[in-house]
């Protein structure tokens, strides 16, 4: 019995850390490690179903003024009028395709940024087998255009790098160990097609 009351009484010192008592936090403050500052709200940056940071195909982009910045994007094949998606602080997440349907209305949502994250933790940056693992019935198609290759699972086209073949759908199971996510786009599903590759 005493050593019971002595891992009792041990966790609950571990339970106070260093400020005293566990009821010093309040219940909306975030847990962050000694040392670090607390980051941004994690679940404004997670990517859920069809939506992200308040935005969702088929919303008139003129909603997210605070969110949304007129741009343009350039690529090996050719410039395209975007809206980039910034934080609170400014910073670039990623960019939103008006909808071929209605250019006033949101399109694809592309996520260029490492902190946005899905709901199955997936991020920019991750590599191919933790896809795998989080979507196994996933395909991936390979283009020759700027030989791109996008990995599909449900609302999701996952931009890889790293991967290399002839044009076409290509095995999982032959995907370089190596490849990364490079961008996640939410599809607008609504155009009745995938993600032009």
């Amino acid at each position: 019995m005493p050593k019971l009351l002595m891992l009792v009484t041990l966790l609950a010192l571990l339970a106070c850390g260093e400020s005293g008592t566990a009821g010093d936090r309040s219940a909306g403050d975030p847990i962050v490690a000694a040392g670090t500052e607390p980051h941004r709200d994690a679940d404004a940056y997670t990517i859920r179903g069809s939506g992200f940071f308040g935005l969702s195909a088929g919303h008139p982009l003129a909603d997210h003024p605070d969110r949304l910045e007129a741009g343009i994007l350039r690529n090996g094949e050719g410039d395209y009028d975007v809206h980039y998606i910034r934080d609170e602080d400014g910073e670039r997440l990623g960019y939103v395709l008006p909808s071929v349907a209605d250019s006033t209305l949101i399109g694809d949502i592309v996520i260029t940024s490492d902190v946005p994250v899905t709901a199955s933790g997936l991020r920019v940056g991750d590599g191919f087998g933790k896809l795998l693992i989080a979507y196994p019935e996933l395909t991936v198609q390979v283009s020759e255009i700027e030989s791109r290759a996008y990995a599909y699972a449900g609302p999701y086209a996952f931009l890889l790098s790293g991967v290399a073949g002839p044009a076409g759908e290509v095995n999982p199971a032959s995907v370089n160990g190596q490849a990364t996510i490079r961008e996640i786009t939410i599809v607008d599903y609504s155009r009745g097609d995938t993600v032009d590759i």
